[in-house]
């Protein structure tokens, strides 16, 4: 049944299950694999939940930053924002650069 059967471990490495392997063994293994992916799923789960959390707040700031009592001036009409926002995204874009440089 496991004749000539290859699988790859948790590690990387490769196991021969051919038919002299013990039945045993190979359940351990398979469990501890299991296992060791259930650990990833569950931290790969709080990273995304903590991005989530993240996400949310900066949503909170900018919608505070966005109300009345923070505006300078009267509301920009559509093709001043278009601008703002190309100014915005392009000094992003370099912050962006320098940060990837930095690593």
């Amino acid at each position: 049944m496991w004749a000539g059967r290859l699988r790859l471990s948790s590690k990387g490495s490769v196991r021969n299950l051919d038919m002299d392997g013990d039945r045993d063994q190979v359940i351990k293994a398979f469990e501890q694999d299991a296992e060791t992916l259930v650990v990833y799923e569950t931290d790969v789960i709080a990273q995304i939940e903590n991005q989530l959390r993240a996400a949310r707040q900066t949503m909170r700031l900018v919608e505070k930053l966005r109300g009345l009592p923070h505006r300078v001036g009267p509301e920009l009409t559509n093709p001043q924002r278009h601008d703002a926002l190309d100014t915005l995204s392009s000094d992003w874009a370099e912050l962006d650069r320098q940060l990837t440089t930095q690593r």
